[in-house]
């Protein structure tokens, strides 16, 4: 009998290396409201959907701690999360989460060449992928791309798709500023697009903004507001009229974007020219994405989103391992007292974009 992909590719990785526990330096704390323990199940059988999933390896945490010490510098680093596939499953057994969707932590692939960065983004795909194969109905995985690095990408994008099954991408609002949408990425964005790719946005700290004389770290304010960067940047470069098979989901409801919705509006006032890139307007383009949950977890932030998106454009997302999985599983009820609207949100939604999860 002829092997298949899934055969070959579990072949080809080293179970001691999948399996061995790996470190990454955790941001812990950065929601005051998504702290505590796991809310006991309201199901025997897990069902919700965690698209907002993190994993590491012991490769990708050595490779790119120097990125990653630089966006969280200043903050309460002292707790190392060994993150591990084994832990993952026993934090979603008590949280009654059925699937997470994987994504390399941040600051993805990041290394010093594209080699580098080539290599270690094939290293993490196989790895996620290994974590799917491993546990079936139980992991997706958005694979990443080494991007700026183009023709890597293209090629990355083809190996997961074709041989891994990756659900769709991981990419960052911007990378060495450039920010989503960047000209320099439509061929990219013309394959994705003929393939009908799923696209999980999350954020970045800009290279111009890694520096800045402040007493907070980088991430921590720059995340929202890169995403408002990457998203505004998105619709009026014109990608977003010229690739709407892209389907894209922003994270932590979009960060800063639902707060200057009238910016956002009265940029083709400023730039008349741009009007022919926002037929229907950025408003109701913004609409057509889909936004996650995580760290969206206080009433006047949660309130923007019920009232500004589709309630079916709203998706569970917990930041796992950074924020605990409990914590994001229990925040949402209180917010969401409608018990059909709370299924949407936690798992029905999801299934608009993942059906083989149904």
């Amino acid at each position: 009998m002829r092997k298949s992909a899934t055969s070959d590719l579990r072949a080809s990785i080293d179970r001691r290396e999948f399996l061995g526990a790996s470190a990454a330096f955790g941001a812990a704390g950065l929601s005051s409201t998504a702290k505590g323990e796991n809310s006991p199940m309201t199901e025997t059988k897990p069902y919700r959907i965690d698209v907002h999933h993190h994993f590491m390896t012991p490769r990708s945490v050595e490779e790119t701690r120097e990125r990653f010490m630089l966006e969280i510098s200043g903050m309460n680093n002292s707790t190392v999360l060994e993150w591990t596939v084994e832990k993952s499953l026993v934090e979603m057994d008590k949280a009654g989460v059925a699937t997470a969707m994987l994504s390399l932590n941040s600051p993805g692939p990041w290394s010093k060449t594209k080699e580098g960065s080539r290599s270690l983004c094939r290293h993490c795909n196989e790895y996620a992928a290994r974590a799917q194969a491993d546990h079936p109905g139980r992991f997706g995985h958005f694979a990443s791309l080494p991007l700026p690095d183009v023709d890597g990408s293209l090629a990355e994008a083809a190996y997961a798709l074709d041989v891994l099954k990756a659900d769709g991408f991981v990419m960052r609002t911007s990378d060495d500023d450039k920010w989503l949408g960047d000209s320099t990425y439509w061929p990219l964005y013309e394959e994705l697009n003929r393939r009908q790719a799923i696209v999980f946005v999350h954020p970045a700290t800009p290279a111009c903004c890694q520096h800045m004389n402040m007493v907070c770290p980088p991430a921590l304010l720059e995340y929202p507001f890169d995403t408002a960067r990457a998203i505004t940047n998105w619709i009026y470069s014109g990608a977003a009229l010229r690739f709407p098979n892209i389907r894209l989901i922003f994270t932590h409801g979009g960060g800063a974007i639902l707060m200057i919705l009238d910016r956002l509006a009265a940029l083709v006032r400023v730039k008349p020219e741009l009007a022919e890139r926002v037929p229907h307007g950025a408003v109701e383009m913004l609409k057509s994405y889909f936004f996650d949950t995580a760290l969206v977890y206080n009433q006047p932030a949660f309130a923007a989103m019920r009232a500004a998106l589709p309630l079916s454009h709203i998706l569970l997302g917990s930041d796992t391992p950074y924020i605990p999985l409990g914590s994001s599983v229990a925040a949402l009820p209180p917010l969401v007292p409608d018990a059909a609207d709370l299924r949407a949100i936690e798992r029905n939604n999801a299934l608009g974009l993942f059906p083989r999860l149904g």
